[in-house]
């Protein structure tokens, strides 16, 4: 998400927590992070079932094996020749290099963090 405030300033606004929480709100029960952060163990819950419904679920690292899923379930053959990337690699490796920076995109991200996990264990 695109702004201006400074990185610690960003990480303790409700934009920062709206973008911690995007799996969750995309796939969980609820669709706001206060309702999420209030309700973290059902968010959390309510999004894996939901995911483990899908025909097909993956993620960027694995974006290979998402494909293979999804061309021999859908019998079909699409090919993603390419994904995201950060536009600035200095400013993103000061980031990871700044513990406390971390330490809160961590805590604050931590729902997600657990649907994701249990999507790649899926």
């Amino acid at each position: 998400m695109k702004h201006n405030d400074e990185i610690e300033d960003y990480l303790s606004s409700s934009a920062a927590l709206h973008s911690a929480t995007t799996y969750a709100r995309y796939f969980s029960k609820y669709s706001n992070a206060e309702d999420i952060f209030a309700n973290e163990d059902e968010a959390i819950s309510s999004a894996i079932e939901n995911l483990s419904s899908f025909a097909v679920a993956g993620t960027l690292e694995n974006l290979n094996d998402w494909q293979d899923k999804f061309n021999s379930h859908f019998q079909t053959r699409i090919k993603i020749d390419s994904k995201n990337s950060s536009p600035n690699k200095t400013v993103s490796t000061d980031l990871y290099n700044n513990k406390k920076i971390m330490d809160k995109i961590h805590e604050i991200s931590r729902i997600d963090y657990a649907i994701y996990s249990s999507l790649v264990n899926m």
